[in-house]
C-alpha cells in the first residue's frame, strides 16, 4: 500500500473514503477527513500541510460548517436532533459574511465547545455536510502530494532523551534530519498483561469497536468488572514489526520496520516553498512540527483512520497556531484514555504511552479526554504558557513557576500533562520540579464538576476510574513538587539536558531523566521514577549535551529577588458590602496567570483597626475566541488587553472562628457564605485595576433551579503602576531622549523616532479598541442566547439529565458577562499606561525642538 501525506490516493478512494447515502438510491465517496477534500492536481503547490483546494468555495462553507458541526458538544439524545437539522440544509452553501452572519456560529460554539474530550462527537456531520456538494457534482478525486526529495536517514540507532531534533515513543525512535521525520520500530515490551482502565461506561458495541481497531504486537481482551482492556504481549511479540500507516499500526518485516524509514513515506507535512522543518515534539506517537517560519503542524493517530498530517489550528473557531516569539524553550505532551470514538489502542503503545487517569489530591481517578498540550517557557522564565486542542488558537493561558513566580525556569519537558522545570532558585541555585497541570485539572473548565469540600468528594470509590462528566474533583490541585537532585561523588556531574517520561498510568507512572556523568566519568543519564527516592544511571557513549549545572552553588547573576506579583493597596467596594465596617481593603500577591495551588490574598481592615486575611484561588476564564498574537504577551499589562479570570474564596480557620466578635460578625454576614463555592467570583485584570464581582446564584445541584442567592459582592482594586507598562518602558528609552550638545541632525532624527514610535503605540491602542469593540459586538447575542438556554435548561431539568450541562448552566453566563464587561471597557477607554506613554515621547519631541530652535 503506498503512504501518502495528506490522505489517500486515487487509486485506492474506495478503501480509503467513506460511503455516504445520499436520498434513495444514490451515494457519494469521499475522505473519511473531510478537512481533507481536494481535486486531482499534480503540480499544485500546498497549503496548510495540505495540497490546495481547488473546489468551489460552496463546498469551502460546507467544510467549515463541518468543522463547526465537529466541535460541538451536545450531549446524548441532543445529538440527533441537532444533527438532522444540520444535513436538511447541507446541499445549500452556507457563507459566513459579517458580523450578524458569524453570530449565530459563535453562539452555538460558545454553548457547546469547552470540554476539549467531545469535540470530535459529530464526525459523521461533518461528513455529510460536504456530501451533499459531493453528490451534486460527482466523486472528488484526490490528489497524492508530490514526493520526497532523497535524503540519507540518520546515523545513530537509538532515542534516549528528546532532544529538538530527537524523540522517543512507546513503540518508535523519532528524528528530524534536513527537515525530514524519520522513525524505526523499537517497541517497549512488559513482561506480561497490561490492564488499561476505562473512565466511560463501555457499551457492547464500544467495546467491539475497539477490539476490532485495535493494533500492534498484543492480544486485547475487555473485562467488564474492572471496565478495563487488558493488552497480552503476543507470543512472538519481539519478532513483529509494524510501520505507522495512515494512523494506525500496520504490520511490517521486521528488519525493514526496525530501520529508520520517512515517516508515512514523506517525512512530514508537505510545505510551502520556503518553509520547512525544524524542530519536533512526540507523544505517543502523535508528532508536533515546529517550521522555521514558528507554524505547527501535527500527525494525530488517536484520530479515526485515515490519519494525515495538518497544520495545527485552534478549537471551535480554527486559527493557525504559532509559538510565541521570545520563547527559553518549549514541549509537548499528551493525556489520553481508551474511549471508542478516539481508539488510541490502534496506534499507541498501552505499556507505556496510555496514561488513562489522574488521581486528585484525595485520590480519587478521573479519565483524560484526548488532550494534547504544548507548552513555552517565557522569555523571562517565570511563566509557563499553554495551549491544548480544545483551546482556542493562542498561548493566552498559563501558570506562574514555583514560589509564584520567582524561580525562573530554563529548560521544561513535559509527559502526561505533568511538567518537569529545570532552572534557578530566587537565590540562583539551580532547582528542579515538577507538577501535574492541563486546562482540565487545574479547576477552571466549564462543565466539570469540582469541589473544595473533601467530604462530598470522600463519596467516591477510590478504586473506580470516574469519566470527566462524573468526577467530582478536589480543589486545589498540588502544586510544584521540588525534586533533588541525584549525590554526586567522583567524576559525576549533571547538565541541563532534561527529559520525563510515561511509564503507565496514574501520576506517579513517570520517569525524570537528566543528563551527566557517573564517578567514573561515563556519560549517559540519572533516572528515576517520579516519586521513588534514589536515582539510577545507565551509560550511554558519547557527547553530553547540554550546560553544566553547578548543583548547590548560587549564582547571584541569575537571582531573581523581586516579585512578579502585584499588590493593590486601595479598593473601592460596593453591593452588600455597603454597609460593611470596613475602612480599608487590599489585594496581595495577585497574579493573572497564578493557579489554584498559588493564591492571593485579600485583607479587609475594619474600622476598629482589626483586619483578616482570606485566600483568593483563581484560574482562567474560559472563552472560545482567540487572543490575536500580538496581544498574547500583554494580557493584564496595561495595554488594552485585559485578562478575565474566575475565582473561588476560601476562609482559613483561624478567621471563621476568631475570637473577636466584631471579626466574626463581618464574616458570617458577608463572606462565610461564599467560603469555598468554586468559581464564583469573576475576575477583570489590569496591571492597574483588578475588578471582582459575583453573579447572583450559585447551583446546588444539578437539579432544575436548585440554586442559592450569593451575596452581591463588587470590589475594584487599584494600584500605581507608572513606568512599569509596556508602552511606558518602551518610550523610557535613553535612546529616544534628547540632551544638550546633539546636534541639529542628531535631534531632527530622534524627533522622527519619537514620532514613529508615538505613531505605532496609537495605531495598535485604535487596532486592539476595535478588536474589542468586534468582540463585544459578539458577546452582546452570545450573552442573551447563553443566559436563555441557561433558564431553559434549568426549566427543562436538562442540566439534571445531560452530563455537563448543570456545570455549564453554572458557570457560562457569568463567564460571558465578564468577557462582555472586559471588551467593553477595552474598547472604549485607553489605558493610563498608554497615555503617559505617549506623553514622554511628546515631551521628548517638545525638547529635541527646543534645543534645534535655541541652537
Amino acid at each position: 500500500m503506498a503512504m501518502n501525506v495528506g490522505g489517500p490516493g486515487p487509486q485506492s478512494l474506495p478503501e480509503n473514503h467513506a460511503r455516504i447515502l445520499v436520498g434513495k438510491n444514490r451515494e457519494a465517496w469521499l475522505p473519511r477527513d473531510a478537512e481533507q477534500v481536494r481535486v486531482l492536481d499534480p503540480d499544485s503547490l500546498a497549503v496548510d500541510g495540505r495540497s490546495v483546494d481547488a473546489g468551489a468555495s460552496a463546498v469551502k462553507n460546507l467544510q467549515a460548517l463541518g468543522r463547526t458541526l465537529k466541535m460541538a458538544v451536545l450531549p446524548d439524545k441532543t445529538v440527533g436532533s441537532l444533527k438532522k437539522a444540520f444535513q436538511a440544509r447541507r446541499g445549500i452553501a452556507v457563507p459566513v459574511q459579517g458580523v450578524l452572519a458569524g453570530l449565530a456560529a459563535d453562539v452555538l460554539d460558545l454553548v457547546k465547545a469547552p470540554p476539549a474530550a467531545a469535540k470530535d462527537g459529530l464526525d459523521a456531520a461533518a461528513w455529510s455536510a460536504v456530501a451533499g456538494m459531493t453528490a451534486l457534482k460527482g466523486p472528488q478525486q484526490v490528489s497524492s502530494p508530490r514526493p520526497a526529495l532523497p535524503t540519507e536517514p540518520p546515523e545513530f540507532s537509538e532515542v534516549h532523551m528528546r532532544t529538538p531534533t530527537q524523540a522517543r515513543s512507546g513503540y518508535f525512535h523519532y528524528a528530524l534530519k534536513d527537515g525530514k521525520v524519520w522513525t524505526r520500530w523499537d517497541p517497549i515490551l512488559p513482561q506480561g498483561p497490561v490492564a488499561v482502565r476505562c473512565g466511560e461506561p463501555m457499551t457492547e458495541e464500544g467495546v467491539q469497536s475497539v477490539l476490532k481497531d485495535a493494533s500492534g504486537p498484543y492480544s486485547f481482551t475487555y473485562e467488564s468488572e474492572g471496565n478495563q482492556f487488558v493488552a497480552t504481549p503476543l507470543p512472538d511479540a519481539a519478532e513483529r514489526g509494524f510501520k505507522m500507516i495512515d494512523g494506525r499500526l500496520v504490520p511490517a518485516p521486521l528488519e525493514e520496520a526496525g530501520e529508520w524509514h520517512l515517516h508515512e513515506g514523506l517525512g512530514g507535512p508537505v510545505l510551502l516553498p520556503g518553509e520547512h522543518a525544524v524542530e519536533i515534539q512526540v507523544a505517543g506517537d502523535f508528532i508536533e512540527v515546529r517550521t522555521n517560519t514558528n507554524k505547527m503542524y501535527s500527525y494525530d493517530p488517536t484520530k479515526p483512520s485515515p490519519v494525515a498530517w495538518k497544520a495545527e489550528a485552534g478549537c471551535p473557531f480554527g486559527g493557525e497556531i504559532q509559538l510565541p516569539e521570545g520563547i527559553r524553550d518549549w514541549t509537548f505532551g499528551e493525556a489520553v484514555a481508551v474511549k471508542p470514538m478516539r481508539n488510541c489502542l490502534k496506534s499507541m503503545n498501552p505499556f507505556t504511552d496510555i496514561v488513562g487517569y489522574f488521581e486528585d489530591s484525595q485520590g480519587n481517578k478521573g479519565d483524560f479526554g484526548f488532550t494534547a498540550t504544548t507548552g513555552v517557557l517565557t522569555g523571562d522564565g517565570r511563566e509557563i504558557r499553554y495551549r491544548d486542542t480544545g483551546l482556542p488558537a493562542d498561548f493566552a493561558r498559563g501558570f506562574l513557576t514555583p514560589h509564584h513566580g520567582r524561580f525562573t525556569g530554563e529548560k521544561l519537558a513535559a509527559a502526561g500533562a505533568t511538567w518537569l522545570l529545570y532552572g534557578r532558585e530566587p537565590d540562583g541555585r539551580p532547582g528542579l520540579y515538577a507538577r501535574m497541570y492541563d486546562y482540565e485539572i487545574n479547576g477552571d473548565c466549564p462543565g466539570r464538576h469540582y469541589s473544595y469540600d473533601h467530604s462530598e468528594v470522600s463519596a467516591l470509590d477510590l478504586d473506580k476510574v470516574y469519566s470527566l462528566s462524573e468526577q467530582i474533583q478536589t480543589l486545589p490541585t498540588p502544586g510544584w513538587a521540588r525534586i533533588p537532585f541525584p549525590p554526586l561523588t567522583g567524576q559525576a556531574m549533571l547538565t541541563d539536558h532534561i527529559d520525563i517520561r510515561l511509564t503507565g498510568q496514574g501520576n506517579a507512572a513517570r520517569e525524570v531523566r537528566l543528563a551527566g556523568r557517573d564517578a567514573e566519568g561515563n556519560t549517559g543519564y540519572y533516572h528515576k521514577g517520579l516519586s521513588d527516592a534514589e536515582w539510577n544511571f545507565t551509560r550511554v557513549p558519547g557527547p553530553l549535551l547540554g550546560e553544566t549545572i553547578p548543583v548547590g552553588h548560587p549564582d547571584p547573576a541569575r537571582a531573581t529577588p523581586e516579585p512578579i506579583t502585584r499588590d493593590y493597596p486601595r479598593a473601592t467596594w460596593s453591593g452588600d458590602l455597603t454597609d460593611a465596617p470596613l475602612s480599608q481593603v487590599e489585594l496581595l500577591d495577585f497574579h493573572p496567570f497564578q493557579t489554584q495551588d498559588q493564591a492571593s490574598r485579600i485583607r479587609f481592615t475594619l474600622d476598629s483597626g482589626q483586619s483578616i486575611e482570606v485566600l483568593l484561588r483563581t484560574g482562567d476564564g474560559y472563552t472560545p475566541y482567540a487572543v490575536r498574537p500580538q496581544d498574547t504577551e500583554l494580557l493584564g499589562e496595561g495595554v488594552g488587553a485585559p485578562k478575565v479570570l474566575i475565582g473561588t474564596l476560601e476562609l482559613p480557620e483561624e478567621v471563621r472562628n476568631h475570637s473577636d466578635p466584631e471579626v466574626r460578625s463581618f464574616v458570617e454576614g458577608h463572606l462565610e457564605q461564599m467560603h469555598h463555592k468554586e468559581n464564583q467570583f469573576m475576575l477583570v485584570a489590569e496591571s492597574d485595576r483588578v475588578e471582582v464581582s459575583t453573579d447572583w446564584y450559585y447551583r446546588k445541584s444539578d437539579h432544575r433551579f436548585d440554586w442559592d442567592k450569593n451575596p452581591k459582592i463588587r470590589l475594584s482594586f487599584q494600584r500605581d503602576d507608572t513606568g512599569q507598562t509596556p508602552y511606558e518602558l518602551k518610550a523610557a528609552s535613553p535612546d529616544l531622549r534628547p540632551a544638550p550638545g546633539m546636534t541639529d541632525e542628531e535631534l531632527a532624527e530622534l524627533v522622527t523616532r519619537n514620532q514613529a514610535l508615538e505613531a505605532e503605540i496609537t495605531s495598535e491602542v485604535s487596532s486592539r479598541q476595535r478588536h474589542h469593540l468586534h468582540r463585544w459586538m459578539r458577546a452582546q447575542v452570545s450573552e442573551a442566547v447563553v443566559t436563555g438556554l441557561m433558564w431553559l435548561a434549568s426549566a427543562l431539568n436538562v442540566s439534571g439529565r445531560v452530563k455537563h450541562t448543570g456545570q455549564f448552566t453554572q458557570l457560562l453566563p457569568p463567564l460571558v458577562k465578564a468577557h462582555t464587561r472586559a471588551d467593553w471597557q477595552a474598547a472604549r477607554t485607553t489605558p493610563p499606561g498608554v497615555l503617559r506613554a505617549q506623553q514622554t515621547l511628546r515631551e521628548n519631541i517638545s525638547q529635541a525642538e527646543n534645543l534645534q530652535t535655541r541652537d
